[in-house]
């Protein structure tokens, strides 16, 4: 048997939402199942989502800051290709000519 919550504490806000008939069930299954109110399942999911959206934007950032010189690689070549610009500019410099 689950202690009560005292709302207020947990900063809860009472917020109706939707569900269709299928996943109400689940929801009340599988609260039942942990022996948690439906509420605390659905805040559980939530801040479970959360984290992990938050993970994988941590992620991102760590790729994006990380020199992986294929990854340089293809965007030069892609940066090179839509402009050509830059081709004849690094011929140049490559060349010596000004």
């Amino acid at each position: 048997m689950t202690t009560p919550v005292n709302r207020k504490e947990h900063k809860d806000i009472p917020k109706n939402i939707l569900l269709t008939w299928d996943l109400l069930k689940w929801v009340e299954a599988r609260s039942d199942e942990l022996d948690v109110s439906h509420s605390a399942y659905v805040r559980s999911l939530i801040a479970a989502d959360q984290q992990r959206v938050q993970n994988e934007l941590l992620q991102a950032e760590a790729d994006l800051n990380s020199p992986n010189p294929a990854q340089i690689l293809n965007s030069l070549a892609s940066l090179l290709t839509k402009h050509p610009e830059l081709v004849r500019l690094l011929e140049k410099l490559l060349t010596g000519q000004k």
